[in-house]
C-alpha cells in the first residue's frame, strides 16, 4: 500500500496545462483544490505523445474494488465533474482535484491506494480496470 500523496506522479502535458489552470482559477484556495499542489510541484511532465496508455488521467474512466467492503466503484477522472457524461448511470464522476481524483491520478492497473476521507476515515482501494477512452493526452 502507498499513500497517494507521497508517490511521483506522471502527468502528460496536456493534463499538466489544465491542472495547472485550474489551480491559478481558485487563485490559492486551498479548501477548493485538497493536497494537489505538491502533485503539480512533484509531478514528472512527459509530451503527450510519449504518453503511456495505461497511466490514469484526465477523461480515463477507473474501476476500483474497496479492499474492506468488496464494492466496486467506477468513477470518471474529470476536470468538469459538472459534465455528466450520458449513457452510463453507473458511472460517477470525480474531480482530479478532489482527494480521491487526486489519489487517482497517476495509477495504474494493481496500483493499491490508501485513500483518507476528509472525515478522518481510511479506505484501502485497489485499481482493477483502467479505460483511456478520452483522448486526453
Amino acid at each position: 500500500m502507498f499513500e497517494s500523496s507521497t508517490r511521483i506522479t506522471l502527468l502528460c502535458k496536456t493534463d499538466y496545462k489544465k491542472l495547472t489552470r485550474v489551480r491559478s482559477q481558485l487563485n490559492g484556495n486551498a479548501q477548493g483544490y485538497g493536497k494537489a499542489y505538491p502533485k503539480l510541484d512533484t509531478a514528472k511532465v512527459i509530451d503527450d505523445h510519449l504518453f503511456p496508455d495505461d497511466i490514469a488521467r484526465i477523461g480515463a474512466i477507473v474501476s476500483l474494488k474497496d479492499m474492506g467492503t468488496g464494492s466496486v466503484t467506477r468513477l470518471l477522472l474529470s476536470d468538469n465533474p459538472k459534465k455528466q457524461p450520458t449513457g452510463d448511470d453507473k458511472l460517477q464522476v470525480v474531480s482530479v482535484t478532489s482527494s480521491l481524483g487526486i489519489a487517482l491520478l497517476g495509477s495504474r492497473i494493481g496500483d493499491h491506494i490508501k485513500w483518507t476521507l476528509p472525515n478522518g476515515h481510511v479506505r484501502y482501494l485497489r485499481v482493477f480496470e483502467l479505460t483511456t477512452q478520452t483522448v486526453a493526452c
